[in-house]
């Protein structure tokens, strides 16, 4: 049984969509929110591909808040995969930028967006990535070495 206390007026939905999970919250979300969020979320992930939509805006978080919050991600989802948030008011961008920062990892990628569809394109581009970066290796090794 989880410790995430049962809730029948959930505050956020989940869907899947190309390989990428997505939790879009309805309404500024409260601790009980993220950690119900979190567990459902690791369960359904298989791709390390997520977007987290907090359009309906967040509440101000104290620094300790969002460390907390970086931290259950790091616990949940480990150093691994791609995470991108979109945050339309500058309150909640703003503190979805000071998230990135607790939650850095080596081979985790976080960045915040104001549309959706921008962070649904850089989530998308992973293999584009990866492709680009072998082919500037490739490039920039001369020949006879």
């Amino acid at each position: 049984m989880s410790g995430v206390p049962y809730r029948m007026d959930k505050n956020y939905s989940i869907e899947i969509i190309d390989q990428i999970i997505e939790i879009r919250f309805h309404r500024s979300p409260k601790r009980v929110d993220w950690l119900s969020a979190f567990e459902e979320m690791a369960e359904k992930d298989r791709y390390g591909l997520r977007l987290w939509d907090i359009s309906c805006g967040v509440d101000i978080l104290s620094n300790m808040e969002i460390a907390w919050i970086a931290d259950l991600g790091k616990k949940t989802f480990g150093a691994y995969g791609k995470a991108a948030v979109v945050a339309r008011d500058d309150l909640s961008f703003g503190l979805a930028r000071i998230h990135d920062v607790y939650r850095e990892e080596e081979n985790f990628e976080i960045r915040v967006f104001r549309k959706r569809h921008e962070a649904f394109e850089w989530l998308t581009s992973t293999k584009l990535k990866e492709s680009s970066a072998a082919n500037k290796e490739c490039l920039s090794i001369s020949p006879g070495t």
